[in-house]
């Protein structure tokens, strides 16, 4: 079942979570962690992993989502897409 729709967008959560807020939008990382790093591994070994972690934004999507709410979503990302993160 799918839940949360990841897309890679520059800047990531930390730079978008904030902006979807504003619009009602909760999102968040892909994962919340990192395998890698839960056993103990260093970061410079999975560059890859670190860098996808830090640039996906994870977009809510659920089976009992309403259609205003898809719209909500879509257009929220639509603009931050067109204009950037400067978006009021």
């Amino acid at each position: 079942m799918f839940f949360r729709f990841p897309m890679m967008l520059p800047g990531g959560v930390g730079r978008y979570q904030a902006l979807f807020l504003r619009r009602g939008i909760h999102v968040r990382r892909g994962v919340d962690r990192l395998i890698h790093r839960l056993l103990g591994l260093p970061d410079k070994k999975f560059p890859q992993a670190v860098r996808l972690h830090r640039m996906t934004v994870s977009l809510p999507i659920y089976p009992d989502m309403s259609d205003s709410d898809v719209k909500r979503c879509t257009a929220a990302l639509q603009a931050l897409i067109k204009h950037g993160p400067e978006t009021p």
